[in-house]
């Protein structure tokens, strides 16, 4: 009889498993942690009184912290002054109806070189202040219109390295201005000051220093955003 024939075992080398199903899945955890965490202070951010955030490279605008009763400008601590008013209202964005009649009345004036904003209703001039134009930054000159309103947040900038940081609070009746050019983000603004009193004489960092009066005047004289800002003059060095 023939002999059978022994089957011959073929050693097979076991193939380690695949990684990409182990990275995918950590991935994907990974991923919906960061979007939780991104929801959740989100939904904490829009739950907070006053919620405005935006930079533009060198300057930090964000909500107003009711806790901070002290600022930081040229290597000094200046008090916060108290903030007795409720505000309810974040920002107002730009929601003028073309041809509305009261925009179309108004408009402000920056001359640079007397330090002064001139406010106009129907070409007659209803207000005269003082102010402080860019000392560390140039304020822009042309036309430009008004496009976000914001009663009361925080402004850091600055490099402490070279003793220009500031972190300052509770900065009120914050009007920002900007054309196609020089868009409002940039941070262009009228503002209350409470760091300085050196009214007349360039002081900000491009932004047009107030004092808190007439900031207030200008907010409520204004009253919406839309209203046309015209800057001219050439700011004095000192």
């Amino acid at each position: 009889m023939p002999k059978k024939l022994k089957k011959k075992t073929v050693n097979r080398v076991k193939q380690p498993k695949s990684p990409v199903g182990f990275f995918f899945y950590k991935r994907i955890i990974i991923v919906s942690v960061l979007a939780l965490l991104f929801l959740t202070g989100l939904f904490a951010l829009t739950q907070s009184r006053e919620w405005y955030f935006f930079t533009t490279g060198k300057e930090q605008f964000v909500s107003y912290d009711p806790s901070q009763s002290v600022g930081f400008y040229e290597g000094k601590v200046i008090p916060v002054p108290p903030i007795s008013v409720a505000y309810g209202v974040t920002e107002q964005k730009e929601s003028v109806v073309l041809g509305d009649a009261d925009v179309a009345n108004k408009k402000i004036e920056v001359d640079l070189t007397n330090q002064r904003v001139y406010a106009f209703e129907n070409g007659n001039k209803v207000y005269d202040f003082l102010i402080s134009s860019g000392k560390y930054g140039r304020t822009p000159t042309g036309e430009f219109t008004i496009e976000r309103r914001v009663p009361i947040q925080s402004m850091i900038g600055g490099n402490k390295a070279l003793g220009t940081y500031y972190n300052l609070p509770g900065v009120r009746y914050v009007q920002y201005f900007g054309n196609t050019s020089i868009p409002w983000w940039k941070g262009f603004s009228f503002h209350s000051t409470y760091w300085h009193n050196n009214f007349g004489h360039p002081m900000s960092h491009g932004c047009i220093n107030m004092t808190l009066a007439d900031s207030e005047a200008l907010w409520n004289w204004t009253g919406q955003t839309g209203v046309k800002v015209v800057i001219y003059g050439t700011t004095p060095a000192s």
